[in-house]
């Protein structure tokens, strides 16, 4: 803890909080990011916005649709902001490509091939590049809610309704090859509505 005091001093942190609920309490903060392990999203996400501050909540939501539709139903209620941490749509080329899409320059686009490899344990095994460490906790099912499609697959499919619109209908395959409680691979196959026009 001292480490961490340290390092947020030396960073200019004029005031710093031991316990996030304290924080919350402040009246000089208007936004929080929520950057905690997905089974912590729910609690920490309703009591933020009952404490009427705008909500960064890092992806995904939550670990099932009843707790998604709890954090998105407090933050209605209390009239707060409620942004996703899908950083994709914040990067040049995502940005460009979206641009060149709405302009014509690529036509009608009928189909695309989106892939992400993680950088995680589930990191693909070339040569000279070895695996990530993660938290204990991203191994637990209960905690996260499942694996490569909900923490992965999650960034493809945000990009991809940003740039077609809702999706109509989708089908998945997941993959067990490592034995785990989660799938550690998955294959979707969806149907946008249309390209979004600008």
């Amino acid at each position: 803890m001292r480490a961490r005091i340290k390092t947020a001093k030396e960073a200019g942190v004029k005031k710093l909080y031991t316990n996030y609920e304290q924080l919350l309490k402040g009246p000089e903060i208007d936004a929080v990011i929520i950057a905690l392990p997905t089974h912590l999203h729910l609690k920490c996400a309703t009591e933020t916005a009952e404490n009427q501050k705008h909500i960064f909540l890092e992806k995904p939501i939550a670990r099932n649709v009843a707790e998604a539709k709890e954090i998105i139903a407090a933050a209605q209620k209390h009239s707060v902001k409620l942004m996703m941490g899908y950083p994709m749509r914040f990067a040049t080329e995502f940005q460009q490509l979206k641009q060149k899409m709405n302009e014509g320059v690529l036509g009608d686009v009928e189909i695309v091939q989106a892939t992400y490899i993680s950088s995680g344990p589930l990191f693909h095994r070339a040569e000279g590049l070895t695996p990530t460490p993660v938290p204990e906790w991203w191994f637990n099912k209960e905690l996260t809610g499942g694996g490569a499609l909900i923490d992965i697959g999650s960034h493809l499919i945000n990009i991809l309704r940003w740039y077609f619109g809702e999706i109509t209908d989708i089908k998945s395959h997941l993959s067990y090859r490592f034995n785990m409680p989660f799938e550690d691979s998955a294959i979707c196959l969806a149907k946008f509505e249309k390209t979004q026009k600008p």
